[in-house]
């Protein structure tokens, strides 16, 4: 709520308006009146204004007010931050309050029975829901941040990258467009950790991590699946040369050593495999699989390199 309080009053009834007026500015002495006498748009009113709560008459001459509040409810559904409408109705209107109450009206208020303290109440105990609701709904948001965010390295886990890559397919499914799935596994995570304890390797996580973010676009989402495992989503990936391009850029990013905060360097590699959508494949289940598989081929191209050693040296 605004340190002053600011109501949107939509009622055609001119004498009405300016006795609500008079209620308004007993109640709410510092507050800010708008008064309109119709509408077609209650979106657009409400965001033309900003008002801290909306008061809207049920039968207005050019339009029903119980369509704009279904309107504007079905519109914001999943807003918290959309103001609460009090639906103002004639006496004997009971029937009428009920529908707006289902239609998503915070409250309602008779004309008839339109007093300073009735309004008050009105107004306070519909900011006092929505406050409520904002607060429930910051809650679940974060418990899902929890569950789909690795808690060390912030990037999405394992779950979210499940959610996330069945959303993919669907979209891609629909719309004949391709994207590409890249696997990454660190070479020489495993040796750092044993020598040089898990707050080294803590390091080397959250810093691959923040390499991997700027290797890509900033809608190409990184995961971690867990232990030196990562993921990545390239949207709009439309070939194999394109996927091929930003694996280069990655084995670039993490082939720099990183730094302990004590001032030793280690080095850490990773072994990179790519499947794109759907030249490897048309499911979940499919495209991991294949880009696992291309990335454990990287892998142990790598270590036949380091066993094999430096070709001679031409003479």
């Amino acid at each position: 709520m605004s340190a002053v309080m600011k109501i949107l009053l939509i009622d055609d009834d001119e004498l009405d308006r300016a006795l609500f007026e008079q209620t308004f500015q007993a109640a709410f002495p510092q507050g800010e009146l708008v008064q309109c006498e119709d509408t077609d748009d209650l979106c657009a009113l409400a965001q033309q204004h900003r008002p801290d709560c909306i008061l809207l008459d049920y039968r207005l001459r050019g339009s029903d007010g119980l369509a704009l509040l279904r309107s504007f409810s079905s519109s914001l559904r999943h807003s918290t931050a959309r103001p609460p409408v009090i639906m103002l109705t004639g006496e004997g209107n009971e029937t009428v309050a009920v529908r707006a109450l289902k239609l998503g009206s915070a409250d309602y208020l008779s004309k008839n029975d339109m007093t300073p303290a009735n309004l008050e109440a009105a107004v306070t105990d519909a900011l006092a829901e929505q406050r409520l609701r904002q607060a429930e709904a910051a809650e679940q948001q974060h418990l899902r941040e929890l569950a789909t965010t690795d808690s060390l390295t912030r990037a999405g886990n394992r779950l979210a990258f499940t959610q996330a890559l069945e959303r993919k397919l669907s979209l891609a499914e629909r719309h004949g467009s391709c994207f590409a799935v890249l696997l990454i596994d660190l070479d020489q995570f495993k040796p750092i950790n044993d020598e040089y304890g898990h707050a080294a390797g803590d390091v080397i996580l959250i810093e691959t991590v923040k390499r991997l973010r700027g290797a890509v676009r900033t809608e190409d989402a990184v995961y971690r699946m867990g232990g030196d495992e990562f993921t990545l989503i390239l949207d709009h990936c439309q070939s194999a040369r394109e996927a091929s391009d930003v694996c280069e850029r990655i084995h670039q990013a993490l082939a720099h050593p990183h730094w302990l905060p004590s001032g030793i360097s280690l080095q850490c590699s990773a072994s990179v495999g790519m499947a794109i959508y759907p030249r490897d494949g048309d499911s979940a289940d499919a495209l991991t699989h294949a880009a696992d598989t291309a990335m454990y081929q990287r892998k142990r191209a790598h270590h036949r390199d380091r066993r094999a050693g430096p070709g001679p040296r031409d003479v």
